[in-house]
């Protein structure tokens, strides 16, 4: 029998409980037992999307040529591949697609715009710290749809990592598994233009 269940909260879970019940074999007398299922491999339950702060302007945003103009994709293309969960509409080959009858998406080279840094500082209130989960969530994938190269900082609780994250499902991984600071640092979103050095934070959510 199929079963559905609908996380409240992100996170890591590596077990889930069940409760099952019944009143086999008269329907008489109803019983009911929890069950610890231990899951295969972890499950991470990213943030919601949520809006986003908002952003510095692109090189390419302003009028007149110039030489530094950031491209909207990143890198150049090199092929075509199947489409993976995160890929972007934009990148969709529709010839390769009509032909291979499967949707396939561009495959690109390095990235060769500046990259973006997104700070994530999560508050210890469980509500707060989802509205800001969601917030940040909400500025990535952004930054993806402008085809901007992103570092996401955030605390875990092995430690803060600054790490590369190129797709939503890379980037709900790892909001997943992102933790509130304990002390008292500001709670928020900051983004950061690397070529730049400015630094664009959205309040907290109260």
């Amino acid at each position: 029998m199929p079963s559905h269940s609908f996380p409240r909260r992100r996170g890591v879970h590596s077990w889930i409980a069940v409760d099952v019940a019944t009143a086999a074999p008269f329907g008489l007398l109803w019983w009911t037992r929890r069950l610890r299922l231990e899951l295969p491999s972890e499950l991470h339950i990213g943030p919601k999307l949520g809006p986003s702060v908002d952003l510095p302007r692109l090189e390419d945003d302003h009028t007149g040529d110039s030489t530094h103009r950031s491209p909207r994709d990143i890198g150049e293309p090199r092929g075509v591949r199947p489409y993976r969960p995160g890929d972007s509409r934009r990148w969709v080959h529709w010839p390769a697609t009509a032909h291979s009858g499967e949707l396939m998406v561009r495959e690109m080279e390095g990235p060769t715009a500046e990259p973006v840094v997104v700070v994530v500082t999560l508050p210890p209130d469980e509500d707060a710290a989802e509205a800001v989960a969601e917030q940040a969530f909400g500025t990535l994938v952004a930054l993806f749809d402008r085809g901007t190269s992103v570092f996401l900082t955030t605390l875990e609780t092995a430690g803060r990592r600054t790490a590369a994250v190129a797709d939503r499902r890379s980037a709900g991984r790892r909001l997943a598994r992102a933790v509130a600071l304990s002390d008292r640092a500001e709670p928020g979103v900051i983004v950061t233009m690397d070529d730049a050095h400015r630094a664009h934070r959205r309040p907290s959510l109260p």
